[in-house]
């Protein structure tokens, strides 16, 4: 195969500024995401104690610790839970936060994708002004966005600030086509196991809550627990929503389909370009090769097109707002059913 074409030698000194570039958003995007899961996470641990305080109140009316109304300070914790919940809810998960580190971790895909077909040599960046035509585009994608990226790690920290050298076509394979490959199968089996452990908890969750409902015929306290299990049980779907588990999965494997047919077809073909090479056809080999990287290129950005159409759309950050907003539903309604038996209680006392 005449992979020498695409000129050995390592990336320039703009294509190592714009590899930069490209980790300042992806690290920025990475620490944006973090924050917005544990925000998350908060508010969803926040809600479940709020439930399980709320009912252990009611369940414990009429008693004292140390000389305090325990129901009370159950109460009071229950009541503090639900409202940090609540204030996490709506300061923290809005539209703005979500849309930054989705807007950052695309920013970060476009400026990779670029480099790369610069790299690889890819019209229009085969030419001695290539350059030129790389920061024009980097700074195309900068402009007016409205957000702040960064700094990433050093190489000393993180091996991924030195960006990547491809002489050839099977350099790009083994540093970028076989990664990505790696990461859709990776990732479409961690989200394709992560969902099927949440739907299995929501079934057992729901069970568990018609068993317990059935308990109050036995005259036993399981009923009161029911709240709780509903709170726990929104967590989970809230869980499903914010991840956008069941959408994502087949887009992964999708993609992954697509660039093996990709790369299979690529092999399939050595013989006829090691025939014009042979022929003296070398340019055109080299466009065979510039076309097999921009295709596997354009795969890659269609799944990252789809996969911002997933997250940022309003219907989707929606889903995902119910959700939670489910969770501190649930955790109220089972604070109001316990200060009920609360006040019951010590009217009874």
């Amino acid at each position: 195969m005449a992979s020498g074409s695409f000129n050995p030698g390592h990336p320039t000194a703009t294509e190592i500024s714009v590899w930069l570039q490209y980790r300042e958003w992806a690290n920025t995007a990475q620490n944006l995401k973090k924050k917005q899961d544990r925000a998350r996470v908060v508010a969803l641990v926040l809600g479940v104690v709020g439930a399980v305080l709320g009912t252990a109140a009611g369940r414990f009316a009429g008693e004292f610790l140390y000389g305090i109304s325990l129901p009370h300070i159950l109460a009071t914790g229950s009541a503090g839970a639900i409202a940090i919940a609540g204030y996490v809810g709506r300061e923290l998960l809005t539209p703005d936060r979500e849309t930054g580190w989705t807007r950052s971790r695309l920013m970060a895909e476009a400026i990779k994708r670029e480099f790369w077909l610069s790299l690889m040599k890819v019209p229009p960046y085969d030419t001695a002004d290539a350059g030129t035509a790389l920061r024009a585009r980097v700074l195309q994608f900068e402009a007016n966005t409205g957000l702040k990226r960064q700094p990433a790690p050093g190489p000393e920290n993180d091996p991924r600030s030195s960006p990547p050298e491809a002489a050839s076509v099977e350099d790009y394979e083994n540093e970028r086509l076989n990664g990505q490959l790696a990461y859709y199968k990776n990732r479409s089996r961690e989200h394709n196991t992560k969902l099927g452990r949440l739907k299995r908890c929501a079934f057992v969750l729901g069970l568990a809550a018609v068993l317990c409902g059935l308990g109050g015929l036995a005259n036993t306290g399981l009923p009161m627990w029911v709240p709780v299990i509903t709170t726990l049980s929104a967590a989970v779907v809230a869980l499903i929503q914010s991840g956008r588990l069941e959408s994502l999965v087949p887009l992964y494997l999708d993609t992954a389909m697509q660039l093996r047919f990709l790369k299979a077809g690529w092999q399939d073909g050595e013989s006829n370009r090691a025939r014009l090479a042979a022929c003296g056809q070398s340019e055109e080999v080299r466009r065979l090769e510039a076309q097999y990287v921009e295709s596997c290129e354009r795969v890659m950005a269609q799944e990252n097109e789809s996969w911002r159409v997933e997250w940022v759309s309003d219907e989707a950050f929606e889903k995902s707002s119910k959700a939670v907003q489910m969770v501190q539903e649930a955790a109220q309604a089972a604070q109001n059913g316990a200060d009920g038996k609360v006040i019951n209680g010590n009217e009874n006392a």
